[in-house]
């Protein structure tokens, strides 16, 4: 390896909750799985670090605003679910 990476900016999936309505697997894979992979390539050169985009679609329909940290999630679609296994999957 030419250049160490210390930190991986994941930013790049899709984002459209009607769409995750119609093919969800899509979505499950996507998001869900490739971030797997991602967290696998990171383990295997070593990188601990990682900055990642989630959404507010984590949280579903919650009850109190404004949304934080503390918020129950309970995703309501496909695109909300998928975030938050990868987020669980991060987590790991």
């Amino acid at each position: 390896v030419k250049h160490k990476v210390d930190v991986v900016i994941h930013f790049a999936a899709i984002a459209y909750v009607g769409e995750s309505m119609g093919d969800p697997l899509r979505y499950y894979h996507n998001i869900t799985s490739n971030t797997v992979m991602l967290l696998e390539a990171m383990a295997k050169f070593g990188v601990e670090r990682l900055v990642y985009s989630s959404t507010c679609a984590t949280y579903g329909n919650p009850s109190t605003l404004p949304i934080t940290e503390q918020t129950p999630t309970l995703p309501i679609n496909p695109y909300g679910k998928a975030k938050l296994y990868a987020e669980s999957a991060i987590r790991d």
